[in-house]
């Protein structure tokens, strides 16, 4: 039986290869310090992809990509805002 630790890092490098490959980036590109615009909606989609397919909560997917429990949830809410059409 695969450890648990074993399973969460293939689920959250499922999700980082299916956004990577979606936006023509690469997983450093989404966990990574560079700052673009493309990179910033690229990361609340991952963002919001984790917090809703997945039971990983705020502040594990910001430990995960070395970013503030806060920058995670407003990047969530924004792109869950542009993908309702209230942007």
């Amino acid at each position: 039986m695969p450890r648990a630790c074993s399973v969460k890092r293939r689920l959250e490098t499922r999700y980082l290869d299916e956004v990577a490959e979606k936006h023509g980036t690469s997983r450093l590109g989404i966990i990574g310090r560079q700052q673009s615009r493309h990179l910033s909606k690229v990361r609340r989609e991952f963002f919001s992809r984790m917090l809703h397919e997945t039971t990983w909560s705020h502040e594990h997917i910001a430990r995960f990509c070395d970013r503030d429990r806060t920058t995670v949830i407003h990047g969530a809410n924004l792109h869950d805002k542009e993908h309702r059409g209230d942007a």
